[in-house]
């Protein structure tokens, strides 16, 4: 069971929205849909150097209360920074989802 001391974070989830125009070109936008506490443990990060441009990878968890409404294709904002979601686990006895995303370099 979590704790509601160990959600200290503010996150905010973003869903994806596929807007189709006349022509039939899709754009992809996110939109606001929820905000929630969190607790936010870093995994791991990494630097890399790829035709001359630095890559920062940075893994982290969120872990938020079971009844927050997240898909796959959902964005995190945390810190003014960017998540796309790689894993969710959603574990019903602790009453918890454990999030894994990386951050999302543009």
């Amino acid at each position: 069971m979590i704790r509601a001391g160990l959600l200290t974070e503010h996150i905010s989830l973003y869903e994806l929205t596929i807007n189709k125009s006349d022509y039939g070109q899709t754009t992809n936008t996110y939109k606001l849909y929820y905000q929630t506490n969190a607790r936010v443990v870093y995994d791991k990060g990494d630097r890399q150097v790829t035709n001359n441009e630095q890559w920062h990878g940075v893994t982290v968890t969120f872990t938020v209360r079971y009844y927050v409404p997240v898909a796959y294709t959902d964005q995190i904002h945390y810190d003014n920074e960017i998540y796309r979601i790689i894993s969710i686990d959603r574990d019903k006895s602790q009453n918890q989802i454990q999030i894994i995303a990386e951050r999302v370099n543009e």
